[in-house]
């Protein structure tokens, strides 16, 4: 049941996007028959023993990289919005060195 709504979420999403309803339905089907492809491939190359190790190795990386991407570009962000505050706080007091109300409020 839950694969039917993910399904017509994307064929939603498709046909938001501008494509028509005969190409929309096309490529959800290829999407699902690749799934199938992906998912025999799968099997078939788990059941191979040192393959298996190389598969849980490789997820594991992708796993680490979508992490870290996703974490860094929100920490570059976070020190972006610091410095922004701090030169704007510092320009306002030349001769005071003090943290502003944003900082403070960031980090309590």
């Amino acid at each position: 049941m839950t694969m039917l709504v993910l399904v017509a979420g994307d064929f939603a999403m498709l046909l938001r996007a501008g494509m028509s309803v005969k190409h929309a339905l096309f490529y959800n089907c290829v999407s699902s028959i690749l799934c199938l492809v992906g998912m025999v491939v799968g099997v078939c190359a788990g059941n191979i023993g040192d393959v298996s190790l190389w598969i849980f190795a490789l997820a594991a990386g992708m796993f680490i990289y979508i992490a870290l991407v996703d974490m860094v570009t929100n920490v570059a962000f976070i020190i972006a919005l610091l410095l922004i505050a701090f030169f704007c706080d510092f320009a306002m007091h030349s001769n005071k060195l003090q943290p502003n109300i944003f900082v403070k409020k960031l980090f309590p």
